[in-house]
């Protein structure tokens, strides 16, 4: 059964003079019955100016743009004035409630509903989620706000049973209890609480403190994952040369079993419900790494360096960004190149990220989806097409320029003229402005690849880039091989056009000895072998001695190529001069 949590929003942590009609939004969250299956929310506000306000719930959560309705979750909205005397309140639509005599408002309750995670096409980073164990919520989904006061600072007091911790990166008033500049930025702070079973990790960087916590239904290998995660930390902030948070949170929750894993950015941390790590080993080039390489480079992309489709945000009006293969497309670029940059991953697993991305090469129209997004969420194309249109725009800026210039800089460069003075950019015009800060024509790849629906021809581009996109037809050996009761090596089955078919191997075939090699009586041995011929190249020799109806057939010829081959991408050989400092500068840290 769900834990329940009580929201108590109001209790008198933050005033103001009531003569000067302003209001004041103080937000208590406390976790109380855990049988129950919703919370009770509680905001005492102060009076307002109006007669009448409108409260909301958002319809969507930043970062996510599919528009939920969260309305949805929220029952029996009442309002109080200081007396506890109630006022009248409407539901004017699935997000919205109108308040009467706000003159003399005090308080507004309302219950909240746990939200399953198998009820919407929503990534649980967006939702909440209620634990006998742990209690998650992302803002959106539990604090409603007031029409026309988004702007009001506000303040945050939690409650949880005893042996509980908290975990927020809002700036801390008390062990519990946190502030907010306004409304954007508490719903922007997840919150995680749970006993001490979570695992709560502190570290720094350059003097800068993070805080990792880890809520797992297995050990987690943390020492290891830290350590990837500073050097993440260490090459984003170098690349931006700057630090833009006083402290920063990485919620990690870690679950075998769950209906939908993702992740969600924040302004000074992020959320994580990801597949828990067996153990170290693989851990540099896992799925983790790579998420928290995106998740880290989107504080920059897309809550510095911001659209103006985005800015202000309207919570019940699902976004209609164009640039949206810019905010998740060239994010998922940057986060895979991180991985080269730190020095985390060798570049043969860059180039097979590239491989995967050319596989998936599609027509689909990105700024289109982009649009759309409020409706179907962020498209996959948009992580996969959006980050090889942003490696090629890369390599079409340096083969443009001499190399003198590259997306590195267009970055940098939107990060200082509109991050840095807290303007966004217009998005329905960003490749203008890309073209302007790189000194190149970027319109026609634009209107063919990203606003158009051609297919990007990456066998040009990665030439440009020093780099051969292959076709390699690998080793078909073609056997199906199994150890009988008696612990004799046979064939179980022989594929067309394969090597096993050429020689003549049959099924039913016992097999004596492969390349000279005897084969022994233990499985152990016989696995040794078999992983040898792992290694056979097409063209080399095979000889294959069988016993077939109590003879011995020695059967003998060459190793056959698959006639389907694998795609692979490799360092050109014979690049230029011009190439081969492009496929290098893109490795390069600026």
């Amino acid at each position: 059964m769900r834990n329940v949590f009580v929201l108590l929003l109001g209790t008198g942590l933050c005033t103001v003079s009531s003569s000067a009609q302003q209001p004041s939004f103080t937000y208590t969250l406390r976790l109380t019955d855990p049988a129950l299956d919703r919370v009770e929310i509680v905001l005492d506000t102060g009076p307002f100016r109006e007669e009448e306000i409108r409260f909301f719930l958002p319809a969507w959560a930043p970062g996510n743009y599919y528009v939920n309705d969260y309305g949805r979750w929220i029952d029996s909205v009442r309002a109080f004035d200081s007396l506890s005397r109630p006022l009248k309140v409407h539901r004017a639509g699935i997000n919205e409630w109108r308040i009467a005599d706000a003159r003399r408002l005090a308080r507004i309750t309302y219950t909240a509903r746990d939200i399953p995670e198998d009820s919407l096409e929503s990534l649980p980073t967006t939702l909440n989620e209620i634990t006998p164990g742990y209690f998650y919520a992302n803002g959106p989904t539990v604090f409603g706000y007031v029409d026309g006061y988004l702007a009001v600072p506000c303040s945050l007091r939690t409650v949880f049973p005893a042996d509980w911790k908290v975990w927020c990166s809002l700036d801390s008033l008390t062990p519990f209890g946190f502030h907010a500049d306004d409304y954007d930025q508490l719903i922007d702070c997840p919150v995680l609480a749970g006993p001490s079973t979570i695992e709560e990790y502190r570290f720094e960087v350059n003097g800068v403190p993070y805080v990792a916590v880890f809520n797992s239904e297995t050990k987690v290998p943390s020492d290891s994952l830290v350590e990837y995660m500073r050097s993440l930390i260490s090459h984003h902030t170098a690349f931006f040369n700057e630090v833009p948070f006083r402290q920063y949170y990485f919620l990690f929750n870690f679950f075998v079993a769950t209906y939908r894993y993702g992740a969600l950015e924040h302004a000074n941390s992020s959320a994580y419900f990801l597949r828990p790590p067996v153990n170290a080993r693989g851990l540099r080039q896992s799925t983790i790494t790579q998420v928290i390489a995106h998740e880290f480079f989107h504080l920059w992309n897309p809550k510095i360096i911001t659209p103006t489709s985005l800015k202000p945000f309207n919570y019940q009006k699902g976004p209609r960004v164009h640039s949206m293969w810019f905010i998740e497309g060239l994010t998922e670029y940057y986060a895979k190149l991180a991985l080269i940059r730190s020095g985390l991953v060798p570049r043969s697993f860059f180039y097979e990220q590239l491989r995967g991305l050319a596989l998936e090469n599609s027509r689909e129209n990105l700024e289109q989806l982009g649009l759309k997004a409020g409706e179907l969420g962020v498209a996959p194309s948009m992580y996969t097409k959006g980050a090889l249109v942003s490696f090629l725009l890369d390599i079409t800026i340096r083969d443009q320029t001499g190399n003198q210039k590259s997306l590195d800089d267009v970055i940098l460069a939107l990060n200082r003229q509109f991050g840095h003075e807290g303007r966004p950019y217009d998005d329905r015009t960003l490749i203008k402005t890309m073209e302007k800060l790189a000194g190149v024509d970027l319109r026609r790849f634009f209107k063919k690849y990203i606003s158009g629906t051609e297919v990007v021809p990456v066998d040009e581009y990665f030439r440009k880039g020093g780099l051969l996109y292959t076709y390699v037809y690998p080793p078909f050996l073609g056997w199906g091989l199994d150890v009988d009761e008696g612990g004799q090596l046979f064939v179980n089955a022989v594929a067309e056009q394969s090597t096993a078919a050429a020689l003549g191997l049959r099924a039913g075939d016992i097999v004596r000895r492969i390349n000279g090699t005897d084969i022994p009586a233990d499985l152990d041995s016989v696995r040794i072998i078999m992983r040898k011929l792992d290694s056979v190249r097409v063209g080399e020799p095979v000889r294959v001695v069988v016993e077939r109806d109590g003879a011995s057939i020695d059967l003998h010829g060459t190793v056959i190529g698959s006639p389907l081959p694998n795609v692979g991408v490799v360092e050109d050989p014979d690049a230029s001069g011009a190439a081969t400092a492009i496929r290098e500068g893109i490795f390069h840290i600026p």
